[in-house]
């Protein structure tokens, strides 16, 4: 059995993550308003928040002890759900990631984040000593080739590597041996020929032109473009709404993707100083609550959320800044997007969700 404790509500993530969302509402109204085509984004946003604080609510009313029970037929819905979009999903711009519902686009790859790490959470949580054995690490990994997959053949290789890093954290952390974790590294390493191969037109040309910009100008125009954004922006930047690589539209994606160079076009080197620093903030606090964790399922969830959100951090800015090749990873809580919005608000609620609820001692 389990007690809510609401005066364990962690209102220092709520500000974090309200603060966060805030900004990049600002943000998306100022890079879209002189764009016909993009008119009204700010106040879709606006709205995809209020969605998801309904589902953070929901997920924080939730006792996250629930999940442990449905872990299995999670991980069920989420291949059903993955293979439904790979058969009959829409396809835009190249991709086949989207299911229209009711005459809106959702993106199923975003939600299924976050059913990974709750299924993840429940087989860990319950695998104590089989995960310290190599076989159990074998079929932690078996268990997540299956949803990489259907991932990746959407395709999203951005999203699919999300993934792969959040639970390979949560492997570790559930007391994996390095050396097993080592063995399925270099087995991923050999592998790699297989998949170049394999990989969409367009993928191999984000990479090569990251490799090799002067060999295709063409396929490097995003990376030009946002780093001349960043490096336009000065101290202070051109003020919200100036930025004359957004307000002109030489910068691609400058909504979703490359929203971090707008906001150091616009806002300069202390606007995305700040930003960096209260996402920085974020993840370190998720750390400090998954280490208070009541138990061990609930340490690994947020592990999980956490590992997730420091992934995309890392691989949305270093793209920004020309350290990493195009990948369409967009910026936790900022870049434009319902899915991904709702998704991250709903995790936190998980989060919130392991902070008030507690079992109750044998004797209660």
């Amino acid at each position: 059995m389990t007690r809510t404790n609401w005066r364990e509500f962690d209102w220092l993530l709520v500000v974090l993550v309200i603060s966060l969302i805030a900004i990049g509402i600002v943000m998306v109204t100022s890079i879209t308003k002189s764009s016909e085509s993009l008119t009204g984004y700010g106040e879709r946003q606006a709205i995809f928040a209020l969605i998801g604080l309904f589902f953070f609510i929901l997920a924080a009313i939730i006792d996250y002890h629930v999940w442990e029970s449905l872990g299995w037929f999670l991980y069920a819905f989420l291949l059903v759900g993955l293979a439904i979009v790979v058969t009959v999903g829409k396809i835009q711009g190249g991709a086949q990631r989207w299911l229209t519902i009711g005459g809106v686009a959702l993106q199923p790859s975003e939600p299924a984040k976050l059913l990974v790490i709750l299924f993840f959470a429940h087989f860990l949580g319950q695998s104590k000593e089989y995960i310290k054995k190599f076989g159990g690490v074998v079929v932690a990994f078996i268990l997540l080739i299956s949803p990489l997959v259907l991932i990746y053949r959407q395709p999203d290789l951005g999203t699919a590597i999300s993934v792969a890093f959040a639970v390979i954290v949560m492997i570790f952390i559930a007391g994996a041996h390095w050396l097993h974790l080592g063995i399925f590294g270099g087995l991923g390493l050999l592998t790699l020929p297989f998949v170049w191969m394999h990989l969409a037109g367009y993928m191999q040309e984000r990479v090569l032109s990251f490799l090799h910009p002067e060999s295709d100008p063409k396929a490097s125009y995003h990376i030009h473009q946002a780093l001349i954004s960043v490096g336009s922006g000065g101290w202070l930047g051109q003020g919200l709404g100036h930025g004359s690589q957004s307000s002109l539209h030489f910068l691609p994606v400058r909504h979703t993707d490359f929203i971090f160079s707008v906001i150091a076009e616009e806002l300069g080197l202390v606007g995305a100083f700040l930003v960096l620093l209260l996402l920085a903030l974020l993840i370190f606090h998720l750390w400090q609550i998954a280490q208070k964790a009541p138990d061990r399922t609930g340490m690994l969830l947020v592990t999980g959320i956490a590992a997730l959100i420091f992934f995309q951090v890392i691989v949305n800015v270093s793209m920004n800044l020309g350290l990493m090749p195009v990948t369409g990873i967009p910026l936790p809580f900022i870049s434009y997007g319902g899915s991904s919005l709702i998704s991250f608000l709903t995790a936190v609620g998980v989060v919130e969700s392991v902070c008030i609820h507690q079992r109750r001692p044998a004797f209660d």
